[in-house]
């Protein structure tokens, strides 16, 4: 990483990406505003960050502001950081994140008696609406920085089973361990919803 956080890289990128339409860059004194130089730099090749990039580092820009840790601008950014820094984003300006659930799986390991009672909420299609679950303590994570968001409510789309219902009970009445596991995927193109919730 470099030895510079977000703030100052979107800093320097404002003030470039200003120079670059202006193609004029002059240094005034600041105690009797006489203009000491002007540079032409019309012609000039700035490395300046694309309007993606340039989306990201204010949203970076914004999540050290408001929680006060310090981000150091990374040499990369990966596609799934890219993902958890938007889902980061969202929840400290919207108090809400709203993210596709496309092409996941959901894996659920629980106890054989309370498969069975799951299995029994789901259609006959095994699929199971108004899933959700409460975490007390949750954390957000992107570039090795960790971010504690507190207690949440997260709210999956309506998910379908893997396999059909009759094949998983048949499964968990031949069961002999302690825990099975229930593999699930989005059954509608429906977002999945993270929204802050009441500690308990």
């Amino acid at each position: 990483m470099w030895d510079i956080d977000v703030t100052q890289a979107l800093r320097f990128n404002k003030f470039f990406r200003e120079d670059a339409k202006c193609g004029v860059m002059g240094l005034r004194d600041s105690r009797s505003s006489s203009i000491l130089f002007v540079a032409h730099t019309k012609n000039q090749q700035l490395n300046i960050a694309s309007e993606y990039e340039f989306d990201l580092l204010m949203k970076l820009s914004f999540i050290q502001e408001i929680t006060g840790k310090k981000i150091l601008l990374p040499l990369e950014i990966t596609r799934d950081a890219k993902y958890s820094i938007n889902n980061v984003y969202s929840y400290y300006k919207n108090r809400r994140v709203s993210t596709s659930f496309n092409d996941q799986i959901l894996t659920l390991e629980l106890d054989p008696q309370y498969a069975m009672d799951f299995l029994d909420k789901a259609d006959k299609d095994g699929i199971i609406k108004n899933l959700s679950y409460h975490e007390e303590n949750a954390t957000m994570n992107f570039c090795g920085y960790e971010f504690l968001i507190g207690a949440i409510e997260v709210k999956f789309p309506p998910m379908k089973m893997e396999h059909s219902i009759e094949e998983l009970k048949r499964e968990l009445s031949n069961n002999t361990n302690e825990s099975v596991k229930i593999t699930m995927i989005a059954a509608e193109d429906l977002p999945l919803i993270i929204n802050p919730a009441e500690s308990v």
